[in-house]
């Protein structure tokens, strides 16, 4: 099985070179071959990622620790990874890091990642799968930590004679019931191997599911299976449908290569020698050297399969004897000479129907811990796995409450009694009802707390230490976002976009306008939690303009890029000028480029103007980061009130 392995690695390599022309592309392309042929492999954030993940499993890590090989080991700057890493500068982990204001948490980066974990516990789905969710909960929550689970399960099991049905009876258990990855699987399956199946989805599927970002998980997964239909048992046809639907084709036609080549035993040398065995590395890895050849990076995956378990061999089994005949009351027919025939044996039957063992489910443990990633806080303390719930969102305003669920479950081989305790910030109050108690092995204790901020507090953040044993876990506080907000003003016939209102020559707090009613208009107070915006409130259900203003600190000056959308129209001054400016009608996509980008260069203190205008359909949020010169995601903070 090693063997087929090894064949898979270079098989995802090949995959992800052909979709990576592809990447981004809005129509469906009819491939053939490589298009273009390359000389060599693509570079791959995926098979980069790998390299951390390797290293992470030589250390014998558990998954929970993941985030921290991925904080100190990783600094691409890809979109759904960079506010991953943005949120666990802050404190926060997975899943909470993938799923707090994360506009990109669906997307399919952590697909090409999940292969790993299939191929290193290949024949162990179980494991690929938790530890796929520990990865992709880092940087994505929702269908973008399902998907990369139900990858690493079917990567897992992949093997010659493994069928399609095998891979929907997983999808079936696997996935909630009514995510948009199910339903968008479902269409996929009902197209069954029709050839135009891929195009005449590509064109229906994103309306069907009321999708406008091309690179969600759920439309990945159907392009996947829309790639696995096309053939499971030859090994170009299925990377090439899933490469020809663009979008995230570098992660979809990586997950179809490596399928492909699980399924059909090895890559044809058509396909492989194209792109030789040199290992192309990227510059994301840090401290960490990548392989020198996808040869090397295969010893690397197959090196990293788990020892076989010992298993005890069976006892004999006891076989029953055959039964004898009773002769005691037959009567003994003499033959016609005389003699006396002995009656025949009996025989029995035996049931000639084979003993077919059942296909491996996911347990309980692992729906419960991807189903519940979106708000969880996960680490470890000693043999104590923490999970903590976000009730309420992490960042709390002067006055809020942060209301917490903690759960503690002893992962050690004994008995443990366990008097945890929790300190507060000063001026902080906490309500809870943590006692002493005995943590059985496997057994999960559970606590509700509620901490509430001061009214003075100055909204920056901090940090509530929960303390176990010798060791103590951190539950991070984010400091809501304060910004200015006024309006609507009038948007009639759809000028607002272009008029100019009072807000934009100033911004003060005794300042009094004119609303869109004629009524007076004064800035308000907001807190926010930044980058998710929600501005429909602000328009109370009709069109207008509105206005946000802020005055805070990145943290660094300097060159910077700003990225803002919403429906509709959007203006951004930073300090006076005019960064970003659109108007479209178009829902748009939260994903890095024009037309939502604009160059800023920001001191020590930093004036935010935001412009929305709305028009008679209610509009989606406001999404709104700050790109630094490494290009990381950096948020504001130390935010000032209005003079």
């Amino acid at each position: 099985m090693s063997e087929l392995v090894r064949s898979a690695v270079k098989g995802a390599a090949v995959g992800w070179t052909l979709g990576a022309s592809q990447r981004g592309k809005k129509t469906f392309t009819r491939l053939t071959f490589f298009d273009p042929v390359p000389l060599r492999m693509a570079q791959s954030d995926a098979l980069d990622s790998w390299h951390v993940w390797a290293a992470h499993l030589k250390a014998g890590k558990p998954p929970e620790a993941l985030a921290d090989s991925w904080a100190a080991c990783w600094h691409g700057r890809s979109e759904e990874g960079g506010f991953g890493l943005m949120n666990l500068r802050r404190g926060l982990r997975p899943g909470l890091s993938g799923a707090y204001a994360n506009p990109l948490g669906e997307g399919s980066e952590a697909l090409g990642r999940a292969v790993f974990w299939g191929l290193v516990f290949h024949g162990d789905p179980e494991a690929a799968a938790r530890w796929a969710v520990a990865s992709a909960s880092i940087d994505h929550f929702g269908d973008g930590v399902a998907v990369a689970a139900l990858v690493a399960w079917w990567t897992a099991i992949a093997k010659p004679g493994t069928s399609i049905t095998d891979f929907v009876a997983v999808a079936n258990a696997l996935l909630p019931v009514e995510s948009l990855a199910t339903r968008s699987l479902q269409a996929a399956l009902s197209r069954g191997t029709d050839p135009d199946a891929a195009k005449n989805l590509h064109l229906t599927l994103p309306v069907q599911l009321g999708l406008v970002d091309t690179a969600h998980a759920a439309l990945s997964l159907a392009w996947i299976m829309c790639g696995l239909q096309a053939g499971v048992t030859t090994w170009g046809s299925g990377p090439m449908v899933a490469a020809g639907c663009g979008a995230a084709s570098d992660q979809t036609s990586m997950v179809c290569g490596t399928l492909a080549t699980l399924l059909s035993g090895g890559v044809p040398e058509e396909w492989s020698g194209v792109i030789g065995d040199e290992y192309v590395a990227g510059h994301s890895l840090v401290g960490i050297d990548s392989s020198r050849s996808l040869s090397a990076l295969a010893d690397l995956v197959v090196g990293l399969a788990p020892a076989p378990v010992a298993v005890a061999e069976p006892a004999p089994a006891v076989v029953a004897p055959l039964p004898v005949a009773d002769t005691t009351s037959a009567v003994e027919e003499p033959s016609a000479d005389g003699s006396v025939q002995e009656p025949e044996p009996v025989v029995p039957v035996v049931d000639p129907t084979p003993v077919v063992p059942q296909p491996a489910v996911p347990s309980s443990t692992l729906l419960a811990r991807m189903n519940s990633a979106k708000s969880n806080h996960s680490g470890r303390v000693g043999d104590f796995l923490v999970d903590v719930a976000y009730l309420s969102p992490p960042a709390v305003k002067p006055g809020g409450s942060l209301q917490l669920q903690l759960t503690m479950t002893n992962t050690g081989p004994s008995d443990q009694a366990v008097d945890p305790k929790v300190s507060v910030p000063d001026g902080w109050q906490v309500a809870h009802r943590m006692q002493e108690f005995l943590a059985q092995p496997g057994r999960p204790t559970t606590f509700v707390m509620v901490a509430q901020a001061p009214a003075d507090w100055p909204a920056r953040p901090t940090t509530i230490t929960l303390h176990i044993g010798d060791g103590d876990f951190p539950l991070p506080v984010l400091a809501a976002e304060r910004w200015h907000a006024i309006g609507p003003f009038a948007n009639n016939e759809d000028l607002g976009y272009e008029k100019s209102y009072g807000p934009e020559t100033e911004q003060r707090s005794d300042q009094t306008l004119s609303s869109r009613s004629g009524l007076p208009l004064k800035w308000k107070t907001e807190f926010v939690p930044g980058t998710v915006i929600e501005v429909e409130p602000y328009f109370d259900g009709g069109p207008g303009v509105v206005y946000l203003f802020a005055t805070a600190k990145l943290p660094r000056a300097g060159h910077h890029r700003v990225f803002a959308a919403c429906d509709a129209g959007v203006v951004v001054w930073i300090d006076g000028k005019k960064c970003v400016g659109y108007f479209d009608r178009t829902k748009p996509v939260p994903r890095y480029g024009p037309p939502y980008i604009g160059e800023c260069v920001v001191a020590d203190s930093t004036k935010v103007l935001v412009k929305v205008v709305r028009g008679r359909e209610p509009v989606g949020p406001l999404y709104l980061s700050f790109y630094n010169e490494d290009g990381e995601v950096v948020g504001l903070s130390d935010f000032e009130v209005l003079a």
